[in-house]
């Protein structure tokens, strides 16, 4: 039977070994790429009236242009595009083709894209069809926009993306731990010769892991760039040539990050090759020269620029309006993993000739200063990744459904991963480090600690790297459908008509709308001579579409398969007309959320990470005041006065900042009956003596001005809302069209554009 220690290593390999074991079988099921599909013009599934001269595809992330394409194709397969798509220069989430003058019938929309955060490649389809008669996509399978996995998210990728973060946490985490743990404990001034010699061979022992991490890391590095090429021009990684990486290397982001990050690396190993290592000779060290002490210090300043490009390919560089936050919680993410898993990997190769002089020497009070320093450096860490991973747990799920996507699973996986790491690095600090002196036993358990732990933290990092080739979970779990309700319901009540109204399943694709109308006395309104549906798009202008609600029951009324194809806000009007009673009007808002995540609040997101700030601060400080104040620990008491204060600051200031920013380009308040109403009174007031009664243009000023009023039925419903703000606050110049800004509030315009576009444009 094996002893304790043997048992405590064979248990802790067998998970290690076990979870490397789970990440590769769970990272062989093909995953989505990143880039996902959010809208498209025309809509998929469209029946159009007339002829389009262009098709536009919106992404959740910028393209590539180089490898991104939209193909149109007519029912034999033929291509009818013009063969000029193209990314658009201003917003390059969005891609184009022009169109031919087609026939009739239905066409397939083919589009394929490349992320140029991450570099993943995604396909989909979908088709629209216009002319009279003609069905879209009638009595078959429709095409799915939001398309499927990339052709190289596979093992091969998360392995590799898990090897270069290993090898770049263990290179970083290795110069740290010379800087800031074996050079102040055993290069110390008065220490004596046999320490200094003992600190020699740690550094030695630690140079050497060094240079394996650099191999891994390049070796990884190279990988991943025959992956990357394979992926973006859908062929296996042994058959691309240079022409092909070539291309990747300098026609993608992705690739021109790939080359900043390699010579980045080779500077830090140019830095590691010129620092000597240190050699005590008969009991007294060499002193180390400035050139080999320059070259350190730039091998660690350049191993952290290089963990910023791993950041910069993450999901937090896809984050838009958070980016900056985003990006910051994840590079300090990085930055703590280096400390603590990439300094564990040294310690775990220098406990075994640590123990050996305790047990040769009796130098227990040294491996105890070894401990302390490493525990309040691990202390530090793993404060950092709890709270920035909380940040970027936000980000990346949102919601408690999504970790039912694979990103949710892994990341449960992870965390499974992690807590056992905590528990040994809390064991070794509250139970190992204070038996240090006393016990001889206690430094043998503290080194097969460190041993599991180490190989606890390899196996956290392989799932870091699955984590990066998955879709984050707030994506697929929008796509999925998970936790969205399969029926919203409104009510609203005007003109003596109680209006209900059901969206099933108010998800993106076609929906079924059901209205109910009851009269005040809860009797069903079966006699209403139109149930008119008006459906808008907030987010940008794509017209309104409109639809008749159907009888089906006493009161209840329904219009079937109408298609909510596009990620964002959306606006249903529900117009009501009865021989009895007057028209009764009602809108209702509501999310369609389509592939791309939901849409997150750039203003809680600065406030969470001022949050984030204020949490960072306050860990150091009391770290530092753990470890003796601020006169002993001045340099963790100033970072965390500034993370303090600079939380605190965006806190109070994230939200003004943001309302700097351009402003919605929707009016912010829905149309209803109370509303029209209002905006009808403040238009009788101001506006009726020019554009007249009706607002066609005939109103009793109109011929004493020189130039004729607009018929605002006309031209109201062709122009953005944000557009008719402007026009009413500010007027237009060289007419006789005032500004109303003094006269009138923002929120009083925003009732008048209800008012206007509820006119009929007749």
């Amino acid at each position: 039977m094996l002893p304790v220690s043997g048992r405590l290593r064979a248990v802790s390999t067998a998970l290690g070994l076990g979870a490397l074991l789970a990440l590769v079988l769970w990272a062989a099921r093909p995953v989505q790429a990143h880039a996902a599909f959010v809208r498209s013009d025309p809509p998929p599934n469209a029946q159009l009236p007339a002829h389009v001269h262009e098709v536009t595809i919106w992404f959740s992330e910028p393209l590539e242009p180089q490898f991104s394409e939209i193909q149109v194709l007519n029912s034999q397969g033929q291509r009818v595009d013009e063969g000029d798509s193209r990314v658009h220069e201003d917003d390059p989430t969005a891609m184009s083709v022009s169109l031919h003058t087609l026939p009739p019938g239905t066409y397939t929309v083919a589009w394929r894209n490349v992320s140029t955060v991450d570099g993943h490649a995604l396909r989909g389809s979908f088709v629209f069809s216009f002319g009279d008669g003609v069905e879209s996509g009638a009595g078959a399978a429709r095409p799915d926009p939001a398309g499927g996995a990339g052709a190289g998210a596979s093992a091969a990728e998360a392995l590799a993306r898990g090897l270069v973060l290993a090898g770049a946490l263990a290179l970083v985490g290795g110069l740290a731990f010379e800087f800031l743990l074996l050079r102040p404990v055993f290069f110390a001034p008065r220490r004596d010769g046999a320490v200094a010699h003992l600190g020699a061979t740690l550094v030695r022992r630690s140079r050497r892991l060094l240079w394996i991490a650099a191999v891994v890391f390049a070796a990884a590095s190279v990988w991943q760039l025959l992956l990357q090429t394979a992926t973006v021009f859908g062929a296996p990684a042994g058959s691309v040539g240079w022409i092909q990486v070539d291309a990747v290397l300098s026609d993608s982001a992705w690739g021109q990050l790939w080359m900043v990050r390699g010579w980045l690396f080779l500077v830090a190993a140019a830095g590691l090759g010129m620092a000597a290592s240190p050699v005590a000779l008969e009991g007294e060290l060499e002193e180390e020269d400035a050139i080999s002490r320059l070259a350190r210090f730039v091998a660690l300043a350049v191993g952290l620029a290089l963990l910023l490009t791993i950041s910069l390919s993450s999901h937090a560089a896809a984050m838009g309006p958070l980016r900056a936050p985003a990006l910051f919680s994840d590079y300090v993410h990085l930055l703590a993993a280096a400390l603590w898993v990439g300094g564990l990997f040294h310690l775990a190769l220098g406990a075994r000739p640590l123990y050996r002089e305790v047990q040769a020497n009796g130098r227990r009070q040294l491996l105890q200063e070894v401990v302390n320093r490493f525990s309040t450096l691990a202390l530090l860490s793993v404060g950092m990744l709890v709270i920035t991973g909380l940040y970027s747990t936000w980000a990346q799920v949102t919601t408690a459904p999504a970790l039912a996507t694979p990103y949710g699973l892994t990341l449960l996986g992870k965390l499974a991963l992690f807590l056992p790491m905590l528990a040994l690095g809390a064991l070794n600090l509250l139970r190992h480090a204070p038996r240090l002196r006393a016990e001889a036993s206690a430094g043998r358990w503290l080194r097969r600690a460190v041993s599991a732990e180490a190989l606890l933290g390899l196996a956290v990092l392989l799932a870091v790297g699955l984590l990066t080739s998955l879709e984050p979970a707030r994506q697929a779990a929008d796509r999925e459908g998970l936790g969205q309700r399969r029926e919203l319901t409104f009510q609203e009540t005007v003109e003596r008509t109680d209006i209900s109204l059901a969206v099933e399943p108010a998800l993106a694709g076609e929906n079924r709308f059901v209205i109910t109308l009851r009269d005040p006395q809860g009797r069903p309104v079966a006699n209403a001579d139109e149930v008119l549906l008006e459906l808008a798009y907030l987010d940008t202008e794509l017209g309104e579409t409109s639809a008749t609600a159907q009888a089906t029951a006493d009161g209840q009324y329904v219009a079937e398969d109408l298609l909510l194809s596009v990620a964002g806000e959306w606006q249903v009007g529900v117009l009501v007309r009865r021989p009895d009673a007057f028209d009764a009007r009602a809108a209702f808002r509501f999310d369609v959320l389509a592939g791309a995540g939901p849409t997150l609040d750039a203003s809680r997101g600065y406030i969470l990470w001022g949050l984030e700030l204020v949490l960072l601060g306050a860990l150091f400080l009391g770290v530092a005041l753990w470890r003796g104040g601020r006169r002993r620990q001045p340099a963790l008491t100033g970072l965390g006065a500034i993370g303090l204060a600079a939380g605190l600051a965006l806190v109070a200031g994230g939200p003004l900042l943001l309302e700097a920013q351009e402003a919605s380009q929707r009016n912010p308040i829905p149309p209803t009956a109370q509303s029209v109403a209002r905006g009808q009174a403040l238009y009788a007031d101001n506006c009726q003596s020019c554009h007249g009664p009706q607002a066609q243009g005939d109103g009793p000023l109109a011929e004493t001005l020189e130039r004729p009023p607009a018929n605002l039925a006309l031209h109201v419903p062709r122009h953005a809302d944000a557009e008719l703000l402007a026009v009413i606050g500010n007027g237009l110049p060289a007419s006789p069209m005032p500004g109303f800004a003094g006269q009138l509030s923002e929120e009083e315009m925003w009732h008048l554009i209800n008012y206007l576009r509820s006119l009929p444009d007749e």
